[in-house]
């Protein structure tokens, strides 16, 4: 029977997001000391530290102990095959950018493994997904975009690339576009405004647009500057004073906060008692 009340976490990529992501992981361990989070796995390309008996790992010393580690990390099907096989609960935090990781999110996922990333569901084995991270770093635009996506009415490609047939052909014929998106852009500089590339969601008219638009220089949105992300609600509440959400889009302890954010989804209490229900 599983452990109704561990969680074990295995670790791919222990890069900038990977370090920061272990701190945040530290720190919510000793602030919340139940579930009791048990790191069994780390890995980089080319090195991993692991435990056969699923001993803990100590995420204080995880990253000097995988500096120095000789051991060779599991192909990823061991890997999904060593965490099915653990005595509790288990999360697969994938701090990597690789496309055969994300290919093995199916599988592992049929075998109970939650993880932190894609759009992938699941209703076979009550393994969730989370993916707050993949875009905006800890800014929930994900599941903002999906759900501009469910509602209809979103299209970021011109109507003339609707046509391309695959991602090269999509590609090679943007730069065609880069004329016009100039003259735009030189056109709003003479009105003294700015153009910035928005999502709007419009509840009493019930739409939804995302598209190009021009700003007085004075306004949030235009202010927004490098990797900034910006979210301005205009409520019942917040009608002439909007409620803004404002912060970076990228880095390291920012992504990995939200996959720190999500993480604490995936162990929270009442998906712990349906793990000892399973069980």
């Amino acid at each position: 029977m599983a452990a109704a009340n561990r969680v074990f976490i295995a670790v791919l990529g222990a890069g900038g997001v990977g370090k920061s992501f272990l701190r945040q992981l530290q720190a919510h361990a000793t602030r919340r000391p139940s579930p009791k989070l048990t790191l069994c796995y780390i890995s980089t390309s080319k090195k991993a530290v692991f435990h056969v008996d699923y001993f803990r790992i100590s995420i204080n010393t995880a990253l000097d102990a995988l500096g120095t580690s000789t051991t060779t990390p599991l192909e990823l099907p061991q890997v999904i095959e060593y965490l099915a096989a653990a005595p509790g609960k288990t999360v697969l935090v994938d701090n990597t950018s690789s496309q055969d990781v994300a290919n093995k999110y199916p599988v592992a996922l049929s075998r109970g493994i939650s993880i932190n990333d894609i759009f992938i569901a699941t209703t076979v084995s009550g393994a969730k997904v989370y993916h707050k991270s993949s875009v905006s770093a800890g800014l929930p635009l994900v599941s903002t975009l999906k759900d501009l996506i469910d509602t209809g009415d979103k299209s970021l490609i011109p109507e003339e690339l609707k046509t391309c047939t695959n991602g090269d052909d999509f590609l090679e014929k943007l730069s065609g576009f880069n004329t016009q998106i100039e003259e735009t852009k030189a056109a709003a500089e003479q009105a003294g405004k700015v153009i910035r590339f928005v999502g709007i969601i419009n509840v009493p008219a019930n739409a939804v647009k995302v598209r190009l638009q021009e700003f007085d220089r004075s306004h949030p949105i235009a202010a927004t500057k490098g990797s900034d992300n910006i979210i301005i609600f205009h409520t019942k509440r917040y009608g002439s004073n909007p409620l803004i959400m404002q912060g970076a889009g990228a880095g390291g302890d920012a992504t990995a906060m939200g996959v720190t954010a999500d993480r604490i989804k995936l162990i929270s209490p009442q998906e712990c008692v349906r793990c000892r229900r399973k069980g």
